[in-house]
């Protein structure tokens, strides 16, 4: 019996009531929906963009760069090693060098949290070095075969050691390249204590190390194929894994990936919970993108908020919650409207000195603030933190939340803040301190995990109504 396809409005209906991931596999095998599904509004619970990799709920897409050879071509031990392991990170040019200048390629719709800086790229080895590593590998490749025929060391052998340790004693390494390479060179004679199957998985490494200068010095291709795969890991760790069926850099994959998976002719991208897991880095993001979010994690640099403001919609202010993971001498964010005017803030990892920490806690005007970053104040710091808010009168239902020490750290800072000030009001495990005729401000201790025992206590200071 044939079936009679969906209406125009039927579909889009259909489609509204799908999760992302499942959108993106649908168009992706059935093309002839694309330009519906694509003025479908996208909403994400939780979407969370790295260097490579985006996160869309439960389920990961992550680019990488794999070795492909021809069917029944040798593989070196340490590539099929490397493609075992889902591929690299990075790109390689024709010779097999691994190629980091995609890092500081900066392209329209992109987000720059490098916070003015150059990404360094790894550094090349000397022709030096790179000879020091092709002797020994001759001597590494013989003492195998010796090995294996049970034959000894020759004088020859010794001698070819001696030549190369000493052609290498005052060559010092200029990058982390170099630092491996000679460190091998000059522990060539503890190698030959190596059992057999160590000694030939350290000539898998020298050899990595020196066959791009081996290729490029004889303007030799390499022997495989550099090709970009698709990952696809869902919340189960089911692995989908995908070849790209185009040829381009992987900045330029990661790119439209993103696209493809958070745009898709979508103008404003519907996201509960943005997370940024790396904010070292470039963002490869789709052009005129912006995302309509209520909460936000992020490493924080100073870069952070003024590079993401590009991509978060004006309808997202205030947002729900952000969190605040990093505040130090050099980060200074708090000013950023992202931040000023979210409904809770969130403080973890606070490396200020202590003087410092309680003229930034009362900057922050939030309504909510909650500090989870162990000792953030001593004792003294909490009572001057209760005055001052006695005396700036914070709206009733202002809050902050920070951590304690422990059970007992909790308990005799209550009762040291209650001796303080007049007219305060013992219940259990609260205090009330009265601020005026309408308002009062409640200190209490309560467990951070229902299972916490005597560890992980916050302290929670709330301005409340008179009344209650």
């Amino acid at each position: 019996m044939q079936r009679k396809p969906l209406a125009y409005d039927s579909l889009k209906t259909v489609i509204q009531h799908m999760g992302p991931e499942i959108r993106f596999e649908l168009t992706r095998c059935v093309p002839q929906i694309r330009l519906t599904e694509a003025v479908v509004p996208l909403k994400i619970h939780f979407l969370e963009l790295g260097m490579n990799s985006t996160k869309i709920n439960g389920t990961t897409y992550e680019m990488r760069t794999y070795h492909e050879y021809d069917q029944g071509a040798t593989v070196p031990k340490y590539i099929r090693n490397r493609n075992k392991n889902g591929g690299l990170r990075v790109d390689y040019d024709q010779f097999g060098h691994r190629d980091d200048s995609f890092r500081n390629v900066l392209t329209t719709g992109d987000l720059d949290f490098r916070d003015g800086r150059e990404l360094p790229a790894e550094g090349r080895m000397r022709e030096v070095v790179v000879n020091g590593l092709e002797v020994l590998s001759e001597i590494m490749k013989k003492s195998i075969e010796r090995r294996e025929n049970q034959v000894e060391r020759s004088e020859e052998d010794n001698r070819q050691i001696e030549e190369l340790l000493n052609s290498c004693t005052h060559v010092r390494a200029a990058n982390d390249k170099e630092i491996r390479a000679l460190l091998f060179i000059r522990e060539v004679k503890t190698l030959f204590s190596l059992s057999f199957e160590s000694l030939r998985m350290a000539l898998d490494e020298v050899t990595s190390l020196m066959q791009p200068y081996i290729f490029e010095r004889h303007n030799q291709p390499t022997p495989w194929r550099n090709v970009i795969r698709l990952s696809i890991t869902s919340k189960n760790k089911n692995q989908k894994i995908h070849q790209l069926p185009f040829n381009c850099r992987l900045h330029e994959a990661v790119k439209i990936l993103n696209k493809l998976l958070v745009c898709r002719g979508n103008p404003l991208v519907n996201v509960n919970t943005l997370n940024i897991s790396n904010s070292y880095y470039i963002l490869r993001m789709p052009v005129n993108f912006k995302l309509k979010i209520k909460n936000l994690d992020g490493e924080v640099r100073n870069s952070f908020y003024e590079a993401l403001s590009g991509i978060i919609h004006e309808s997202s202010y205030p947002l729900n919650r952000v969190y605040v993971n990093c505040i130090s001498d050099s980060v200074n964010v708090l000013d950023h409207p992202l931040i000023r005017d979210a409904k809770t803030l969130n403080v973890t990892a606070v490396t200020l000195p202590r003087q410092q920490r309680l003229p930034l806690l009362l900057k922050m005007q939030n309504p909510t603030i909650l500090v989870d970053s162990l000792g953030f104040l001593e004792t003294n710091g909490m009572i001057a933190l209760i005055r001052n808010l006695k005396e700036s009168s914070r709206p009733i239902g202002h809050k902050i939340r920070l951590n304690t020490l422990g059970f007992n750290t909790a308990f005799e800072t209550l009762k040291e803040i209650a001796n303080q000030f007049n007219g305060t009001r013992i219940r259990g495990r609260k205090i009330k301190i009265p601020i005026n005729d309408a308002s009062t401000l409640q200190v209490s201790y309560l467990p951070k995990h229902i299972d916490s025992g005597n560890e992980d206590f916050y302290l929670e200071i709330v301005v409340v109504s008179d009344n209650n």
